[in-house]
């Protein structure tokens, strides 16, 4: 029963549709040690009744918001009518108050606030610690896309945490940051200094938001860097210089990969004067399969040896990705990566 109550956690936390949510209704109620109401006030104490304090407003928001958190009370209520199970009170009277309040408190398609597990084995770890992250619904927020989280981050997310030693005690930069998940999970991986880069004002004000929100979570030396690689100074990119470049969903549109390689090579070349060896790790999501033969043809061009590999083969039970583009179709996520060492 607990694997199942877990699930429903991660489900919870990380705004999954509800037209998607599995309650697992059948493998619980056939469990021999079930009891509804039990189940019912743990819901309420550990997933239902949780909340974040906005760094801006300082008022406090329902996670990860109240129309979801009602959306999700109200198809739990009906899941025990069906069952003939008697209802918490404090599960009608939450359900109740969403329906009142959501449309007066928040802009439901405004924010949300998504939870994610920063270890693989989460439930067994005592003193676990999760990421909290303010995301925008939307695909596209005022003209930019780096207000979610997105395919490809959440894959090197859980790349990195069974690979931990990438990160630990490196000097780690991640290009094109967006709200800051990736960057935020490495930061709990234990690296010398992590720094995050962006360009968009809004997105900047985001990841400085989200950090705000995650101070007790991340524990490493972290920096948040104004970066526009159409536009940088030789000096800018000798303050950058570090062990690990890590970037997810960096290389969807080709104009902005013709930008990337040369910023990256530049990179790991200042890199070299101050570490014996750079490591690049780029995560792309294969939505256009002309945009990804451009990355791989400028890379070879530029004479980069790199290997390639899926890393979303197996659906992760870790972080749900409730963002699939095409209907229920999972995009390929492929994991490029190459090292330059000193000669």
């Amino acid at each position: 029963m607990e694997d199942y109550f877990n699930k429903i956690k991660l489900q919870y936390f990380q705004a999954i549709p509800l037209r998607n949510f599995n309650f697992y209704w059948n493998e619980l109620t056939q469990a021999e040690q079930f009891d509804s109401y039990d189940f019912q006030e743990r819901l309420l104490n550990e997933v239902i009744m949780n909340n974040v304090i906005h760094p801006k407003t300082q008022e406090y928001i329902n996670l990860p918001n109240t129309s979801y958190q009602t959306k999700f009370l109200k198809s739990l209520i009906t899941l025990l009518e069906k069952s003939n199970e008697e209802i918490h009170d404090q599960i009608m009277g939450q359900a109740a108050l969403g329906m009142i309040t959501a449309g007066s408190i928040e802009n439901p398609q405004a924010i949300i606030v998504k939870r994610y597990p920063t270890a693989i084995d989460w439930y067994n770890c005592k003193d676990h610690k999760w990421l909290d992250l303010l995301e925008e619904p939307s695909l596209i927020t005022q003209g930019t896309t780096g207000l979610r989280t997105w395919q490809a981050s959440l894959a090197l997310a859980e790349y990195l945490l069974g690979n931990r030693e990438i990160i630990k005690d490196q000097k780690v930069l991640e290009l094109g940051s967006g709200g800051g998940f990736l960057g935020y999970l490495c930061s709990t991986l234990n690296p010398s200094k992590i720094t995050l880069t962006d360009c968009h004002p809004l997105v900047l004000d985001h990841l400085n938001l989200n950090r705000e929100i995650n101070k007790n979570a991340t524990n490493s030396e972290l920096d948040i860097v104004n970066l526009d690689w159409t536009n940088v100074e030789e000096s800018e990119l000798e303050n950058l210089a570090s062990q690990v470049i890590i970037g997810a969903d960096i290389t969807y549109d080709i104009d902005i990969i013709k930008h990337l390689i040369p910023l990256i090579q530049k990179l790991t070349n200042i890199g070299l004067k101050k570490f014996s060896k750079i490591s690049v790790y780029l995560a792309c999501t294969l939505r256009n399969e002309e945009t990804f033969d451009g990355l791989l043809e400028l890379m070879n061009s530029s004479n980069i040896e790199y290997s390639m590999v899926q890393i979303n083969k197996e659906l992760s039970s870790l972080y749900l990705d409730d963002n699939r583009e095409f209907g229920n179709i999972r995009l390929p996520v492929n994991l490029i990566t190459w090292t330059v060492a000193k000669p």
